[in-house]
């Protein structure tokens, strides 16, 4: 199974992310949520090419979507590991700047 890790940035925007949902909706749709978050990684680990290469944002990036949010990672096939960069509200318009700290 291929190693999965998370950037500075992606940690900050879970964190962000999972404050506004327990703050907005609640502890039943945060654990809801992340489940569904955990149900995507797994998936990711097993499957890391299955989401749409982006190559306007980067060599390797890739997009995957876990409603409303949009994940953007990167797979390295040699040393089999995928890099979540980012996860960010899918409305966003999403834009090369926004990986550059990784």
């Amino acid at each position: 199974m291929t190693r999965l890790t998370f950037a500075p940035s992606a940690d900050e925007d879970l964190a962000e992310i999972q404050s506004r949902v327990a703050a907005k909706f609640g502890p039943n749709t945060l654990r809801a949520q992340e489940e569904r978050l955990n149900e995507f990684f797994d998936h990711l680990a097993a499957f890391p090419e299955s989401c749409q290469a982006r190559p306007r944002l980067g060599k390797g990036i890739r997009l995957g979507v876990i409603v409303p949010y949009s994940l953007l990672y990167r797979y390295d096939r040699d040393l089999d590991h995928v890099l979540i960069i980012r996860i960010l509200h899918g409305r966003r318009k999403i834009t090369r700047k926004m990986l550059r700290e990784t």
